[in-house]
């Protein structure tokens, strides 16, 4: 029984077999542990290098001036001061261009001449200003609010181009069609027209700014630059200072209406005319002409066999003659002829040197005379 009890009993494991197997399964496990901590960190190490590889365009297109509020604002500003200058450059080339072509409408373009230089030259320097810091920014293919900007603009370059030609041929029919037309003023007024419609055509190009054309941005600039400058040269010499030299024969006609229609109330009042013009108690430009003495009063110029007409003459000196001026007659500054007289003179009329307007006037009052 003992015998069988001892040979049925479970052998255990000794204690080198189960060392054994531990280092068996250690050595098993390690390799596996290893690879996947090696995988793991790998992983870890790719997870913290993408998202640095995902942000990096992320940055750059944040930074990108493309669409930035400062350049869709330098953007707007240029292309609005571009077209203010046009504007101002037409009144500018127009008061030039009247001025040395001649024709009835020279005096009048020649009093804006120096405002238009004023303008243009300070307009242009904004524009010029906005188109250098604008130029460092720009791209070369517009989208968003920069397209809306580009394309507002065009549109407005393209219609007032469009408008300039219009105008030509207006111009041109009229002097056909009218018998009276001044070829010369016709001829300025073309040329004004045609010289807007280059700088609109000139203004859309740049505005549009095509890839092939990337010479554009600064010729444009250069261009604008030297035609502005020409005009100014030509304006400053020319009609403004014209403007300058004749200032007195502005003054004089301006106020000659008022002067004359005073004296006739005076004499309708007094039934005589007045002595001296500072006895009319004008105030403003007009008493600045007589207080400078710009004319000379002649009064009872000519003996009158009516009761109620009154002749005098109004004289002043010249610098140039009015536009338009035509040569009068020998014989009508005879201040002893009544047909000389006119009760509606032209002031705007007169020839370079002395000239005598010869009034008359019918008082309605008996003549003290």
């Amino acid at each position: 029984m003992d015998n069988y009890s001892d040979n049925k009993k479970p052998v255990e494991p000794t204690n080198d077999a189960t060392q054994n197997d531990e280092k068996l399964l250690e050595a098993k496990v390690a390799p596996d542990m290893v690879n996947n901590s090696t995988t793991a960190l790998n992983s870890g190490a790719k997870a913290v290098e993408d998202p640095m590889q995902v942000a990096a365009p992320t940055i750059v297109t944040s930074s990108s001036p493309r669409n930035a509020p400062l350049t869709l604002l330098v953007q707007w500003l240029m292309y609005a001061f571009y077209g203010w200058t046009i504007l101002a450059l037409n009144y500018l080339i127009g008061s030039d261009i009247f001025h040395y072509l001649g024709g009835n409408a020279t005096s009048s373009f020649d009093g804006v001449a120096i405002y238009a230089v004023t303008a243009t030259l300070v307009l242009l320097a904004i524009a010029v200003t906005a188109n250098l810091v604008y130029a460092k920014r720009e791209p070369q293919q517009k989208s968003g609010a920069a397209s809306a900007i580009m394309i507002i603009h065009a549109l407005i370059f393209a219609i007032l181009g469009i408008g300039s030609l219009i105008a030509a041929v207006f111009i041109l029919v009229a002097y056909f069609v009218s018998p009276s037309a001044d070829g010369k003023a016709a001829i300025s007024g073309v040329t004004t027209a045609l010289f807007s419609l280059v700088l609109y055509a000139m203004a859309f190009i740049r505005t549009i700014n095509p890839i092939r054309f990337k010479w554009i941005n600064k010729s444009y600039l250069y261009g604008m630059l030297a035609l502005t400058s020409v005009f100014v040269i030509l304006s400053v010499i020319g009609p403004v200072a014209s403007q300058f030299k004749s200032k007195n024969d502005t003054l004089i006609t301006d106020n000659l209406y008022t002067i004359s229609a005073a004296i006739n109330e005076k004499a309708t009042a007094d039934g005589n005319l007045p002595t001296s013009l500072s006895s009319l108690g004008l105030s403003s430009d007009a008493k600045t002409v007589i207080d400078k003495k710009l004319i000379t009063y002649i009064p009872n110029s000519l003996s009158s066999s009516s009761q109620y007409d009154f002749y005098y003459e109004l004289c002043a000196k010249f610098v140039s003659a009015s536009s338009g001026f035509k040569s009068l007659s020998t014989n009508s500054q005879d201040a002893n002829k009544a047909e000389n007289y006119s009760s509606y003179p032209i002031f705007s009329e007169h020839p370079a040197g002395n000239y005598c307007y010869m009034i008359t006037s019918n008082s309605g009052t008996l003549n003290a005379n």
